[in-house]
């Protein structure tokens, strides 16, 4: 029997594993619900009963992290409004099945020449504390795979900054300023990226990173347009990591088959996730197209099946994902978007009890 570590960088690399490999991903809320349920003290608990061979080394979404930002002051009202490192004014917000911190405001929603650019404080990567890394990574090593590195989020911190419209049409409009932009978000991922990797000294095994590239039915903006304005970016971020030996797996919602090529070219190991109820995104086409050259990650719909489903649809669903993605490895298990709190428990509980089941080679 493989352990998780082994079973992982098998799948990836096209080798047959003992059983396809398990991750699990959720929104807070769900966390607490299965935590409760199960009567289990903690999220590392949770992981075990679940059977996940992954283990994610904090931080990955840096700009949320509070606890290890070490830099200059960052304001928060009193309504709990709080600005971000790159200046972005979020607020939480509470819905029926979540809280979620939206965007309230964008700092250069009118910036229209590279020159405006040079008296912004940009966020410098020392501005947060890395002191644990090494520790997080020693208490997995050796059993599970181990994911980190900075989020590296090119595409939507430079859209944050600028205001997701205002990015779009800037790209046609402005391309000197939208390169600009980029190019501060790529360094300072970098810089994130080198203190962790350092920190970690060789104990980690994949870097993940991304951004959403795809609406439900196609890309949100052309292939072309990627190619220009974020592919270079994404290709020294991966490159960075492959210099430090580690497999790279690229998270992006939405109907993203057209960017499969590109992705793979420039040197992706993983696509998460699979979104199944996108546009072009069936299991068995990307399988059949791409199964050789990339590894997928998740796609048991989140959409669809785990929120309004039952126990044994869940299951039957499972069943036949497994069946399609798991010939040949290429293949880790998981939800097609972080579970989020309209799927029932029992339906995550019959998930990932049918991925040990069935998930067997």
């Amino acid at each position: 029997m493989m352990k998780s570590r082994e079973r992982v960088l098998a799948a990836i690399s096209h080798h047959v594993p003992d059983c396809v490999p398990i991750d699990f991903a959720a929104s807070d809320e769900v966390w607490d619900a299965l935590m409760k349920h199960l009567d289990l003290p903690d999220r590392e608990s949770v992981l075990e009963f679940v059977g996940a061979d992954l283990r994610y080394i904090e931080p990955i979404e840096i700009i949320y992290d509070r606890q290890r930002y070490i830099g200059p002051a960052l304001q928060t009202q009193a309504d709990g409004t709080w600005e971000d490192i790159w200046g972005v004014w979020r607020r939480p917000v509470h819905y029926s099945h979540g809280t979620y911190q939206e965007i309230v405001s964008y700092p250069f929603t009118h910036l229209n020449a590279p020159d405006q650019l040079l008296d912004r404080r940009w966020p410098d990567p020392d501005w947060f504390d890395y002191s644990d890394i090494a520790s997080q990574c020693r208490r997995y090593h050796g059993k599970y795979a181990l994911v980190g590195g900075g989020w590296g989020a090119v595409f939507g911190d430079s859209y944050r900054i600028l205001g997701f419209e205002h990015f779009l049409e800037g790209l046609i409009l402005m391309p000197d300023v939208i390169r600009e932009v980029v190019r501060h978000v790529e360094q300072f991922y970098l810089g994130v990226n080198e203190r962790i990797f350092e920190a970690a000294a060789g104990l980690l095994d994949i870097y993940y990173f991304g951004n959403d590239l795809g609406t439900q039915r196609g890309l949100l903006m052309s292939l072309p347009m990627i190619r220009t304005f974020l592919a270079p970016s994404f290709k020294r971020l991966i490159d960075q990591a492959k210099s430090y030996g580690l497999k790279v797996m690229f998270h992006s919602c939405g109907a993203v088959s057209h960017a499969i090529p590109l992705l793979i070219e420039l040197g992706i190991d993983v696509l998460d996730p699979v979104q199944v109820g996108a546009a072009g995104m069936m299991p068995e086409a990307l399988k059949a197209s791409y199964g050789e050259q990339i590894a997928f990650h998740g796609g048991l719909d989140t959409q669809g099946i785990l929120p309004f489903g039952s126990p044994r649809d869940v299951s039957a669903a499972a069943e036949h994902l497994l069946a399609v993605m798991k010939p040949g490895g290429g293949y880790i298990f998981g939800p097609s978007q972080d579970l989020q709190p309209d799927v029932p428990i029992e339906n995550i509980l019959a998930m990932y009890r049918t991925a040990r089941e069935a998930g067997a080679y």
